[in-house]
């Protein structure tokens, strides 16, 4: 069976379709190499309450064995402060 997977990626110039989500698009191709299927795929802006409400109704779903999150590194960059929070 093959593990079911979901990639978040986290890009403000993505998410308003100013650049093409290449990170998200690699991490698929990736999971696919470990016989994984990706069943949710979803580019949210860098706004800490849109990356928590993903990551909130991915985890309570029934959809996914493994949610993988994309973002750039940046100042302005808020995922790790978010998902920090929803331990």
């Amino acid at each position: 069976m093959a593990i079911r997977a979901g990639v978040l990626t986290i890009s403000d110039k993505a998410s308003r379709g100013e650049r093409t989500d290449t990170s998200g698009i690699a991490i698929g191709e990736l999971l696919a190499t470990i016989d994984a299927a990706v069943q949710r795929s979803e580019v949210v802006p860098d706004e800490a309450p849109q990356i928590a409400e993903t990551l909130r109704t991915w985890a309570d779903s029934d959809e996914l064995d493994l949610p993988r999150k994309t973002s750039n590194i940046a100042p302005s960059c808020l995922e790790t402060g978010v998902t920090a929070k929803l331990r």
